[in-house]
């Protein structure tokens, strides 16, 4: 169902709308890729859907690969050919599903060179303060999203979080999980938060959420 077949033999995946999946897209830095995305999920997937949730699901998915452009790749490399990332998404028993994976250096490693956080946890976020001097991923993956959740001047940053949080926790049932490098950020459906360091490393940053869509 989600082309992967296909991909490994270099044949253009085949889409079956009868599963409502879309098959695995490669990407690239530039994400304009996306669009095609959010227009699956609207024509074929999301019955009736209003303004407001066409909004959010927009905004969910175009701030989702925004965040491979901002912290999966170092900026010097301006080859979009070496900052790929690949997306599919599907609705499975009522819940609509995306996942977004990219084999850049990962959210903990690009925490420390953002001076809008380190400035955001010494004036609103002083309890971070332990997570920033911690060496485990997952405690950076933790400020990344805290940050992002609370941000509004910085028009760049944190969006994503932001929208991707709001999208999973106004809607019932919603999740969200994000694998990076040896850490794991996931919010449930009761919108608890749970951090889990593991012991390898999944060598890049792997997002997914899902929100209900019909009973």
């Amino acid at each position: 169902m989600s082309g992967l077949v296909d991909m490994t033999l270099n044949r253009k995946p085949r889409h079956n709308k009868a599963n409502w999946t879309l098959p695995i897209i490669k990407g690239t830095a530039e994400g304009e890729e996306f669009e095609s995305v959010v227009d699956h999920i609207i024509e074929n997937i999301i019955e009736n859907c209003t303004a407001e949730m066409e909004r959010k699901v927009g905004s969910a998915v175009s701030e989702t690969v925004s965040n491979v452009k901002l912290h999966a790749y170092p900026s010097a490399d301006n080859d979009s050919n070496n900052k790929a990332w690949w997306l599919m998404c599907s609705e499975i028993e009522g819940s609509l599903y995306l996942a977004i994976y990219d084999s850049g250096v990962g959210i903990p490693k690009t925490i420390h060179k953002r001076s809008w956080i380190s400035d955001f946890i010494v004036n609103s976020a002083p309890h971070l303060v332990k997570a920033w001097t911690s060496h485990r991923d997952v405690d950076k993956i933790n400020i990344s999203m805290e940050a992002g959740r609370t941000q509004t001047k910085e028009k760049k940053h944190g969006k994503g979080s932001k929208s991707i949080r709001a999208l999973v926790e106004e809607t019932p049932d919603g999740k969200l999980w994000v694998f990076s490098n040896n850490g794991l950020y996931q919010i449930d459906e009761n919108s608890a938060i749970h951090l889990v360091e593991h012991e390898s490393s999944i060598l890049g940053t792997l997002v997914q959420w899902n929100i209900k869509i019909r009973d």
